[in-house]
């Protein structure tokens, strides 16, 4: 919108918000398809997820990630690591990934 000249101010002040409270770039790390440590680690701990899960498609890998950033409490984070690491280890993907 920008670069063809469209964008409204509303448009400019949503930007600007985001970039202060830290939400523009949030998910720059799940596009990159960067897995967290904790990840790699339970996946590392259950035998064929690691070769399973990043096997899968890029889209799907997303789709993971993003559902363990969005994890409110470290409690769910953790569990749905270790869901993840399950569902991997027996050659499963996420329900909708």
């Amino acid at each position: 919108m920008i670069e063809v000249g469209k964008m409204q101010e509303a448009g400019f002040r949503s930007i600007e918000l985001s970039k202060q409270n830290g939400l523009w770039d949030f998910m720059d790390d799940v596009d990159k398809l960067f897995f967290p440590e904790d990840l790699q680690e339970a996946l590392n701990n259950k035998p064929r997820a690691k070769e399973f899960f990043y096997a899968i498609n890029d889209s799907s890998k997303r789709f993971v990630l993003r559902w363990i950033k969005l994890a409110k409490t470290e409690k769910t984070r953790k569990a749905r690591i270790e869901q993840i690491a399950e569902l991997s280890a027996k050659g499963e993907k996420l329900n909708g990934s």
